[in-house]
């Protein structure tokens, strides 16, 4: 065939010869373009692989393979390659009872809470129960398959917490119980994280417990941790008091002890720094750094409470001078007026 000239093209041709591929091996089998909305503004167009007797039909991301051809690539050999990756991901799709949660009491067991910026997923949280905190939004998910190769979860719509006829208070306040049971938090120096992860860290680099690693016990959407009501304290006991929190990406945060030695605007220039650099798009959380201020108890913006603390200094210095203006004032004679009555005059 002509080289197709545009994504749709493309996804037609596709669409069609991919069903004729694979026909012979999967009797039955729909092949169907389809636009999957993501967070992270990584929507892509995909191709629907689904089997008559599969509830769960996998999907493979078209744009990699466009770009193939737009490289001047020949059309079938990419065909190729997509038929050998649709049979691969047919084949290891999980088989799933989809009816099980249809029954709230059944998939209440199997939430989570996964934070995103609010910034850029507009769209999605129109649709979506949420809680933000700052410019995070803790959105739910519904674990739909835990197995080795990874974990399979699907967010929560408003339609469908009105099907389940709940309310968005009793949606958080279940998957603070799943998250509490199923895969709770963790905080740990981040050495020792890395030393875990690779032996080999420590052993060229001096201990250093001054930044904690927060995740989940799977580190799968940890940073919604921070969404946990007890999470904060247990924080600011392990941690020291007043702390900041680098989101790190969406599956950890970073905490780090307030104690003078740091400005929150280095630790953005790190934040930035490291997502420009390290985080792919679709796992980056924000920019920005947080604070807890552990006497008051408020989560915020590290500028908002570097301003609040900056008020807070600059309110008794401004009471003192009223205080001083005032003595000055009560130490001056009290000047005596005359109407020239006997009972106005002073002896």
């Amino acid at each position: 065939m002509s080289m197709p000239s545009n994504m749709e093209e493309f996804a037609k041709a596709v669409e069609k010869d991919l069903t004729d591929r694979l026909e012979n091996h999967f009797p039955g089998i729909q092949v169907e373009h389809t636009f999957i909305e993501k967070a992270q503004g990584e929507s892509y167009n995909g191709m629907r692989l689904h089997l008559p007797e599969r509830e769960v039909a996998p999907i493979l991301k078209m744009e990699p393979y466009y770009e193939r051809i737009a490289e001047s690539e020949s059309y079938n050999d990419v065909l190729e390659d997509i038929a050998v990756h649709a049979t691969e991901a047919i084949r290891q799709a999980p088989t799933i009872d989809m009816s099980q949660f249809t029954d709230y009491e059944h998939m209440r067991e199997k939430l989570l809470m996964q934070a995103i910026p609010i910034r850029g997923n507009e769209d999605l949280l129109k649709r979506a129960p949420h809680r933000e905190m700052e410019d995070i939004a803790l959105i739910y998910r519904v674990v739909i398959s835990d197995s080795d190769r990874g974990k399979m979860s699907t967010v929560i719509t408003n339609d469908m917490m009105q099907r389940y006829e709940i309310t968005a208070d009793e949606l958080y306040a279940d998957a603070v119980i799943a998250m509490t049971n199923n895969d709770p938090y963790k905080i740990a120096p981040l050495f020792d994280a890395l030393c875990a992860m690779s032996p080999e860290y420590g052993e060229h680099q001096e201990p250093d417990n001054r930044i904690y690693l927060a995740t989940n016990g799977r580190a799968h959407f940890g940073a919604g941790v921070i969404g946990h009501p007890e999470f904060m304290g247990d924080a600011a006991r392990i941690v020291g008091d007043n702390f900041f929190i680098l989101p790190s990406s969406i599956h950890e945060v970073l905490l780090v002890p307030d104690d003078g030695t740091m400005r929150y605007q280095e630790l953005e220039q790190m934040v930035a720094g490291i997502n420009a650099s390290m985080v792919s798009p679709e796992e980056r959380l924000t920019d920005n750094v947080y604070h807890y201020d552990a006497k008051d108890q408020v989560f915020e913006m590290a500028k908002s409470f570097a301003e609040r603390m900056a008020e807070k200094q600059e309110r008794p210095s401004v009471l003192a001078d009223l205080a001083e203006k005032k003595q000055q004032l009560s130490d001056r004679p009290v000047p005596v007026v005359s109407d020239g009555s006997r009972d106005n005059m002073s002896l």
